[in-house]
């Protein structure tokens, strides 16, 4: 056997993943916070083949997430509801809907924000806590594909389109 790469452990991990994919026999060692590829010196070349086509087909692939999906998502549609609570108080809840409300008439007119405002408006708090839910639940999702922030402003887009 013969060294084919020294390199850090997650890079190592999917480099041995390639080989095993492309049937190539190695072996994979620990050492000092590597890993080192080993594989018979009859496979060497064809290794850094698959590993180079590896490396060129994903070398534009965006970084993985490495915070948990749920972490910013939680985090966020928490301090997201301690807002939207404040809505059912009776001082707010009256002039926030003659402010913000979904319109049809009032949005031709011109006002615009209101197919955003109307989003963060809520009857009750049963109303509030099953859009928390569901919306919680599709960015969860959403957030693994695009990251928190991109899965907000799709979000935030794809509801206020919906009244267009």
């Amino acid at each position: 056997m013969v060294s084919l790469v020294r390199i850090s452990p997650e890079k190592g991990w999917r480099y041995s993943l390639v080989l095993l994919a492309r049937d190539i026999p190695h072996q994979v060692i620990f050492k000092d916070g590597n890993l080192e590829i080993l594989v018979p010196e009859d496979f060497l070349a064809k290794a850094w083949e698959e590993l180079l086509a590896y490396e060129e087909e994903n070398h534009s692939q965006p970084p993985k997430i490495e915070t948990p999906p749920w972490e910013g998502v939680f985090l966020s549609f928490f301090l997201l509801t301690a807002l939207l609570s404040l809505t059912f108080a009776p001082a707010w809840h009256s002039r926030l809907l003659s402010l913000g409300a979904g319109d049809s008439a009032l949005i031709k007119q011109g006002q615009w924000w209101r197919v955003f405002t109307a989003l963060f408006l809520h009857q009750d708090p049963a109303h509030l806590w099953g859009n928390m839910f569901f919306g919680a639940l599709f960015m969860y999702f959403l957030r693994t594909r695009l990251g928190l922030l991109k899965a907000w402003v799709y979000t935030l887009l794809s509801g206020g389109w919906e009244i267009f």
